[in-house]
């Protein structure tokens, strides 16, 4: 398998959503112009960015920016450097009513899930999700409002926020400083959100690739923090990967063991996909469903995983008779499988 210098540059920028500095830089030649246009397009995603943080601060909620342009300017000392479509923010569990309360005062609204008033509700879908996502008609901006890291982990929610807020550090930009996870969090994050996702994006891997680059990771922590989330599957699957497409690069910190063969045979088959889809088919959501198992060992993670598929935060919307499990998934593959009948 070629590594990602033997990818066509369109399908690199268009398919794996690598900007084209990223390229540029990877192909070691200028094929792509910077696009005055999208740049300008980054630029007006960072001013809405500051502004919210500054909504999130005159709030008095504390949070933490995800990906996105801080991680850009982290990486590569420039916003725009990579693409970013959203914000990703993650918050306390205590402050999701007021950060909803504040998004829908900047004129943002719910997209398929609607926070509920009823808090009995509101704690049942903070224990089985992890996000709300809201977009702004008019700037064309969406913002993913977390109130937890992943969507399940080894350990019980609490233990995995604690986990986080105690493994933060200061990064400051445009004259305001801003919570972001420790170098060792953040590089564990990328990994377990890569392999989640089966790595079907290049991008994620150029930015693990970077991080390697720069070499600001406490291996003992990293170490520490991988234990603590039993992530040395999601690990051992990035390895692979990586040492797949960016060859060149030397890892500097521990990796373990050798990767699940069906995580890595699942991962590379939907790195060379066409397009980027997670799932199209009812094969494909089975295999993706059980990638998604053994990602982490242990039961009470697997409990947890199946536990939140049960819950259908997309018609969660008061009386919620699709949310009884049977008919949602009964109406679910009859969409699907009547779909693929019509093309």
């Amino acid at each position: 398998m070629a590594d990602i210098s033997a990818i066509s540059p369109e399908l690199l920028r268009d398919r794996h959503r690598l900007s084209p500095q990223q390229i540029n830089a990877i192909l070691g030649s200028k094929v792509f112009k910077a696009s005055v246009e999208e740049k300008a397009l980054m630029l007006r995603g960072i001013r809405e960015f500051i502004l919210l943080s500054e909504a999130f601060q005159s709030a008095d909620i504390r949070f933490i920016p995800l990906k996105g342009p801080i991680l850009s300017y982290r990486l590569y000392g420039d916003v725009t450097y990579r693409h970013f479509r959203d914000f990703d923010i993650l918050i306390e569990k205590s402050s999701v009513d007021n950060a909803v309360k504040m998004l829908l005062a900047q004129g943002y609204n719910p997209d398929l899930v609607l926070w509920p008033s009823d808090i009995r509700r509101q704690n049942q879908l903070m224990k089985h999700g992890n996000q709300i996502s809201f977009s702004h008609p008019e700037r064309k901006v969406t913002v993913e409002l977390h109130w937890r890291l992943l969507q399940a982990s080894p350990y019980g929610n609490e233990r995995l926020d604690n986990l986080v807020w105690s493994n933060l550090t200061n990064l400051d930009f445009a004259g305001r400083s801003f919570y972001v996870l420790s170098h060792e969090l953040e590089l564990l994050y990328l990994i377990i959100h890569g392999g989640l996702h089966y790595w079907r994006r290049l991008k994620w891997l150029a930015d693990i690739d970077a991080i390697i680059i720069r070499n600001k990771i406490d291996g003992a922590k990293f170490s520490d923090l991988a234990e603590e989330l039993k992530a040395n599957r999601m690990i051992s699957l990035c390895r692979a990967v990586h040492s797949t497409y960016f060859p060149g690069t030397e890892v500097k910190f521990p990796w373990k063991s050798q990767a699940s063969g069906s995580l890595v045979v699942h991962s590379f088959k939907k790195i060379a996909e066409e397009e980027d889809i997670e799932h199209n088919t009812i094969g494909g959501i089975i295999r993706s469903r059980y990638h998604t198992l053994i990602s982490f060992p242990g039961l009470a993670y697997k409990f947890r995983v199946i536990r939140n598929y049960m819950f259908v935060a997309e018609f969660y919307r008061g009386s919620g008779i699709l949310t009884r499990v049977p008919l949602f998934y009964f109406y679910s593959l009859f969409k699907l499988s009547f779909n693929r009948i019509k093309r």
